[in-house]
């Protein structure tokens, strides 16, 4: 992820980018800090990667998925996860990616404790 992001970022100035991806066994398993470094203007999102793809294909009822944002790239993630059928839950700005990361891990425990089964979601409710 950081060579691409190095690679591209004066193209990224300005815009949208989605952090969806899980650097499993590094310190951090979002890609905030490189991406910061290379675009600092680029509005940055972490998002779609606590569930499984399977629940992006007919997500599950009530089916929640939480992301981190800077303010200006909020509306365009709420929008984003809305289209695909999923409840946005805005659990902060971009510096609380590391929240949204806690929810890897506790979807994997699940997934494990449902013997493999991989559309599972979490939800809020009220």
């Amino acid at each position: 992820m950081a060579e691409v992001v190095a690679a591209h970022g004066a193209a990224l100035g300005g815009k949208v980018v989605i952090d969806a991806v899980n650097r499993i066994g590094e310190p951090e398993v979002n890609s905030y800090a490189p991406i910061a470094a290379a675009a600092p203007d680029a509005r940055y999102v972490r998002a779609s990667n606590t569930l499984g793809w399977e629940n992006f294909t007919g997500p599950p009822t009530g089916a929640a998925l939480f992301f981190a944002a800077d303010p200006g790239a909020r509306p365009a993630a709420e929008e984003l996860i809305s289209a695909v059928g999923l409840e946005p839950v805005f659990a902060g700005d971009a510096v609380a990616s590391g929240t949204v990361d806690a929810l890897l891990a506790l979807w994997f425990a699940l997934v494990q404790h449902n013997g493999g089964n991989r559309r599972v979601a979490l939800r809020i409710t009220q």
